[in-house]
């Protein structure tokens, strides 16, 4: 993966992942605004998932070559970003998808990974064990 990215990366990624993230509103701030500021808001709430995260997880799978996406995908979280690669692995017909999440992990969340069709595994006091 390279460390930097320029504008034509930025809209590549916008283009590779049209298909299936939201084009979501900006709401402005009514409460943060004064004088010479303006605050807007991106709803990304509203995208597949609730997060923004889906932005960034197809566009990294949907590079995957052919024979990655064959070996499956998976991800250690703590919830939004395993839904998020559920998904992901879902639309890109990737039918092997695995979630490690910590113990405790609240049900709606790995509800919602197994909802996509990935394995949700609980392993680990916290994200850090």
């Amino acid at each position: 993966m390279k460390e930097w990215f320029n504008a034509q990366d930025v809209r590549a990624a916008r283009e590779r992942i049209s298909p299936w993230a939201r084009v979501t509103p900006l709401e402005q701030s009514i409460y943060l605004d004064y004088a010479d500021r303006n605050y807007q808001f991106k709803l990304e709430s509203q995208q597949l998932g609730k997060s923004f995260k889906i932005r960034g997880a197809l566009n990294t799978i949907s590079q995957l070559s052919d024979y990655e996406k064959r070996h499956g995908v998976g991800t250690v979280s703590t919830g939004n970003h395993g839904v998020a690669v559920a998904i992901a692995a879902h639309v890109l017909g990737i039918p092997d998808c695995s979630v490690v999440v910590p113990l405790g992990t609240p049900h709606a969340k790995t509800d919602r990974i197994r909802f996509y069709g990935a394995r949700s595994m609980m392993l680990g006091a916290d994200y850090d064990e």
